[in-house]
């Protein structure tokens, strides 16, 4: 229907938690079959007592899902950026411009979601 969403609106409270596992977005890493495709999205979260250092955990791992990690933050309101957000794995090709920063902390690429910038998979087979 035109008028549903299969999003989920939410406020993340109280999370000021200390320690390597434990995060309010983690990615999936762990398979070389699975990997992520800009299948999952957010918007309208907002964080009451919550460590930024804590809101997303990327573990760097030698696999297809861990290297092709992405989602992207239709407002900002996940990242904390303020405008839609493309979010990447810790490999360089995801700063596909000069605006986009490397987060330390998330050790993710974040980039502006601006203009015709989507993310895209190619398999090639031979």
């Amino acid at each position: 229907r035109p008028d549903s969403h299969c999003g989920i609106d939410a406020t993340v409270e109280g999370a000021y938690i200390h320690g390597l596992n434990n995060y309010i977005f983690s990615g999936f890493y762990h398979s070389d079959v699975y990997k992520p495709q800009q299948i999952s999205a957010t918007r309208n979260i907002r964080y009451v007592n919550v460590d930024p250092k804590q809101i997303l955990g990327f573990k760097i791992a030698e696999s297809g899902a861990s290297r092709q990690f992405n989602f992207i933050d239709h407002d900002g309101s996940a990242t904390l950026t303020g405008w839609p957000t493309i979010i990447g794995s810790n490999l360089r090709w995801w700063q596909i411009c000069d605006d986009c920063t490397f987060h330390e902390d998330w050790q993710v690429w974040t980039c502006p979601k601006v203009g015709d910038r989507e993310v895209a998979h190619i398999t090639i087979m031979t």
